[in-house]
């Protein structure tokens, strides 16, 4: 069963920017604590998300179940003085949405991500 991390991510044609659009509720993003949403997606398991196109990123986010996917993001908004981005990495281990509501599994199908 492939499954994904329980985010909603779009990318920006004018930029090329990936933006977590959405946390789904009791997904391992949201639950994890420290993506949210506005942050940019900048790579998937070490590939730079501007190089892959949409599908593929969401083919590298999804996996088997119960693996881990490593994420590294730059927070939307300046967190310090100056202007600077953090930037982070998390490792979320894929599941299958169990426990995320109905209403954003309906959600992530019709804009053609994967819980």
């Amino acid at each position: 069963k492939v499954v994904g991390v329980g985010m909603l991510i779009q990318r920006f044609p004018d930029t090329g920017q990936v933006v977590v659009m959405k946390l789904i509720e009791g997904g391992p993003a949201h639950a994890d604590g420290r993506v949210l949403a506005g942050d940019l997606l900048l790579r998937v398991d070490g590939a730079e998300t501007r190089l892959l196109t949409s599908s593929d990123i969401l083919r590298r986010i999804s996996g088997a179940e119960g693996t881990r996917v490593e994420l590294t993001l730059k927070r939307g908004e300046p967190r310090c003085v100056g202007g600077r981005r953090e930037t982070y990495c998390v490792s979320l281990r894929r599941s299958g949405g169990r426990d995320i509501p109905r209403r954003d599994r309906a959600e992530a199908e019709l804009v053609g991500g994967r819980t």
